[in-house]
């Protein structure tokens, strides 16, 4: 296997490039109320025009690096994942991930993706931190995190509003030596 495939491939999934045809399924998913509010965002249906000019705009920046993840050994796409917030000075950006379809949830394909996404990170981007919000109420994905090696670095107290309830905003990061630390340079 070359190391272009061994770069973005776990043990369950491989993250790609994210393509037109994956569109119509990004519409859907991010449509699901129930995904939409672990990613924070506002629930409101999406258009299939809104994605395509997300698209368009992902495709032209250098400071966003979004990827397709896909499954290993039937090449499902089944969600996506992304480094933005790129602070090249700095060395450190933020991820987010998102695994749409929900028979993948719980299954640790999402836990995968993340270690290949900060894997391209550190190894490929030369980041020394990667950080992430996660919401309080998703504790699915505070642990899949925690599994990766984030460390809970910050708390924003009862910032988010959903349904009369206030919840907190987590921020978690791991640098590259703990990263290095907990996989070994070259994995």
């Amino acid at each position: 296997m070359g190391n272009d495939r061994r770069l973005l491939a776990g043990q369950k999934v491989r993250l790609t490039a994210i393509t037109k045809d994956d569109l119509p399924l990004f519409v859907e998913w991010f449509g699901n109320i129930e995904l939409r509010r672990y990613l924070g965002g506002v629930t409101m249906p999406v258009r299939l025009e809104e994605e395509e000019s997300w698209y368009e705009q992902q495709r032209k920046s250098s400071d966003v690096h979004n990827f397709a993840i896909r499954t290993l050994d039937e090449n499902q796409l089944i969600g996506s994942c992304g480094i933005m917030d790129i602070r090249w000075h700095a060395r450190n950006c933020e991820v987010g991930i998102s695994v749409g379809d929900k028979d993948f949830w719980g299954k640790g394909y999402g836990t995968d993706a993340m270690r290949v996404l900060i894997h391209y990170a550190f190894m490929e981007m030369n980041m020394h931190r990667v950080g992430l919000e996660v919401l309080s109420f998703n504790p699915r994905a505070i642990k899949s995190y925690e599994k990766v090696g984030f460390q809970l670095e910050a708390t924003s107290r009862e910032s988010h509003y959903l349904d009369g309830k206030r919840y907190d905003d987590y921020f978690m990061s791991i640098l590259y030596p703990e990263w290095k630390k907990l996989y070994g340079e070259g994995n």
